[in-house]
């Protein structure tokens, strides 16, 4: 059986999630204009504003965890995978939820840390990065992940 090749791949903040966040705000806010224009509406003023003022903050909310998501590099040795951010931390599980060919989320299990969740999309420039990375990521879905080494230097996990 033959294995994908080594790859690394740039993970940044999702364009898509950012363009989901800002959709879903635009859509909250455009329905609260109804309700505060609307001269036959049985809600007082105070609770339109009121309900504005959740959307607004809700949506900061969204932002500042958009903000916050994980950066760094995803990379696949041919048999583990590692998540670089500073350091390489080897991934004891990694796991495919969503496929749709131009975006993916992934959930990866390190050692001793909580569950990381990312939103990966193609980088502008590089597609066979990205064809590398999907079919890496088939394959340690549907054949497993080995148990990564003791050792996350990264001379003893290369070939």
């Amino acid at each position: 059986m033959h294995r994908p090749p080594a790859v690394s791949f740039p993970v940044g903040r999702s364009r898509w999630h950012a363009t989901v966040l800002a959709a879903c705000m635009s859509l909250a806010l455009l329905s609260l204009f109804p309700l505060a224009w609307a001269a036959d509406t049985e809600f007082p003023a105070w609770a339109v504003w009121g309900q504005a003022l959740l959307v607004l903050l809700a949506g900061i909310g969204a932002a500042v965890v958009w903000r916050r998501s994980p950066v760094g590099t995803l990379r696949w040795d041919g048999e583990h995978w590692l998540w670089v951010v500073s350091q390489d931390h080897a991934v004891s599980g990694l796991r495919m939820v969503f496929d749709f060919q131009w975006l993916v989320l992934v959930s990866l299990q390190r050692a001793g840390q909580p569950l990381l969740w990312l939103w990966l999309e193609p980088v502008h420039g590089t597609p066979h990065n990205w064809l590398a990375l999907r079919r890496a990521l088939v394959h340690s879905t549907h054949h497993g992940l080995r148990a990564p080494p003791q050792s996350t230097d990264p001379e003893g996990l290369l070939p």
